[in-house]
């Protein structure tokens, strides 16, 4: 009942948070479990929990593999409680078997070590607030590990452990990786299967339910961490969408653009987001604003449009603004300079203070069967339309603009 050499390289490291990304059938519970069970024979007293979407789950399907385990090492058990699911080892570890589906039974109780198995179908609170907590006195440590599931919480942790950000760290293991698969028969559900459902299932990728825009986007490959440059013009691509409005601090740095940080702002409105940018970089300072073409007209509520109320707060300021473009070239030249066809980037963003841009880049999809955004989440768009409008004008495949709007 040892696990393979290709799981090896996760229960050998010593990084206090994984995350293990895999495809059906890869085993993944037998490895969550043997690596909660070494944890538990090499420190007395260890407590550890594995917590399955539901009771019922840990119950039918990691009670029989723990079992398992324990009885192809005898010389390590001391007792079974098979009414609760745990296991006592000789000296004194505990190993409990739990349900994410009941929250308020996982509290109060501090643990060396968690596993949370299939984490893209719990809930992120029973993390962040039930689990999270528990680890802190014993400075526990947790594997999270499961199949996709569309862009959740999981696909947040797994992101983050390929940074290796806040004691992350994280692996990706295809279903035709494991050594307890017959590859025809990865190859028969290939051909019952259709395309995004046979990637996500047996070549664990996170999938969209429609076609992703930006997909020229990997949140490693287009993560870049730059300081402001005093002497490079700040650039302020904005959406003036009241609630949440959008505006990204940009510069561009030997021919590559950088996002360096986002304003995002709810119920609010241009004044007090200027005046946001004021305190933060300077009343004086010369920005060039790049932005929606409806920021020129004046409503009726007001004589001055968008940018007549930037100009007053932020007197140096610039503008280039021109019709809004077609969606679809103004997605072709962003995906072109997230990556383009010959794998050069030119686009980066700090992805750690740009989340919301972040998300939009990685979860903005089409409308089915139509080349039109889809905005059915209200909280998605905002920053990459901020964005497409800068990168539209200076990086238009079809040229930059001849006239510009005056102000």
């Amino acid at each position: 009942m040892r696990i393979p050499p290709i799981q090896w390289q996760v229960t050998s490291d010593k990084t206090r948070f994984k995350v293990v990304v895999a495809g059906r059938r890869f085993g993944k519970t037998h490895l969550a479990l043997y690596d909660a069970f070494l944890k538990a024979i090499s420190n007395p007293g260890q407590r550890i929990w594995f917590i399955a979407p539901t009771y019922r789950q840990a119950k039918n399907i990691a009670w029989v593999v723990l079992k398992n385990i324990v009885y192809d090492e005898p010389r390590f058990l001391n007792k079974i409680n098979e009414a609760e699911l745990y296991i006592v080892l000789f000296n004194g570890s505990r190993i409990e078997l739990k349900g994410a589906d009941n929250e308020d039974s996982l509290r109060g109780v501090g643990l060396n070590h968690v596993v949370l198995d299939e984490f893209a179908f719990m809930k992120k609170e029973a993390w962040i607030e039930v689990i999270r907590p528990a680890l802190t006195d014993k400075k526990g440590s947790a594997l999270f590990i499961g199949t996709p599931d569309g862009f959740g919480y999981f696909y947040e942790l797994y992101q983050k452990g390929r940074i290796e950000q806040d004691e992350f760290r994280s692996w990706h293991f295809k279903s035709i990786e494991s050594p307890f698969l017959d590859p025809l028969e990865i190859e028969a559900a290939r051909k019952e299967l259709d395309e995004r459902t046979f990637r996500q299932e047996y070549e664990a990728s996170f999938e969209t339910a429609t076609g992703r825009i930006y997909y020229a986007f990997d949140r490693k490959e287009n993560n870049a961490v730059q300081t402001i440059h005093k002497d490079v013009r700040i650039i302020i691509t904005v959406d003036f969408n009241v609630s949440p409005m959008c505006w990204l601090i940009v510069q561009n740095i030997k021919g590559l653009d950088f996002v360096m940080e986002e304003l995002v702002r709810r119920n609010t409105n241009t004044e007090e987001m200027a005046k946001i940018l004021g305190d933060l970089y300077g009343y004086d300072r010369p920005f060039m604003f790049y932005g929606d073409y409806s920021g020129t007209f004046r409503s009726t509520k007001s004589p001055s449009t968008d940018y007549d109320i930037i100009r007053q707060i932020l007197p140096n300021s610039d503008f280039r603004v021109k019709p809004n473009p077609s969606v679809v070239d103004r997605v072709n030249s962003t995906n072109s300079r997230l990556c383009s066809a010959s794998g050069q980037r030119r686009l980066f963003l700090n992805t750690n203070k740009c989340p919301e841009l972040t998300k939009d880049l990685e979860q903005v999809i089409w409308k089915e069967g139509k080349r039109e955004i889809d905005k059915t989440n209200i909280e998605r768009t905002h920053s990459s339309d901020a964005l497409g409008y800068y990168i539209d004008y200076e990086y238009s495949l079809k040229g930059k603009p001849n006239v510009s709007h005056k102000f």
